[in-house]
């Protein structure tokens, strides 16, 4: 259901709009942006990320890149890339 070919069909049937669809195409493109040389994703230090007092306490704050990189192509292929 997933197939680039049929995937606006489906979401349709689910409630999707064009809108919703290209919400989607942005995120991936932001995704797609700030992936990492090494091919991996963070949970921290993306653009426009609040600092200072706005930021999340080092305690607060997990760092795994596994756990980014897992997310971030679940994204991916929940679009239908793959």
């Amino acid at each position: 259901l997933r197939e680039r070919e049929i995937r606006s069909q489906v979401a349709e049937q689910f409630g999707g709009t064009k809108e919703s669809e290209q919400s989607v195409e942005l995120g991936l493109a932001f995704l797609a942006r700030v992936q990492k040389p090494d091919g991996s994703w963070t949970l921290h230090n993306w653009p426009g990320e609040p600092r200072g007092d706005q930021a999340l306490s080092a305690r607060n704050r997990r760092n795994s890149e596994t756990a980014g990189t897992g997310l971030a192509l679940l994204a991916f292929l929940g679009a239908g890339y793959d």
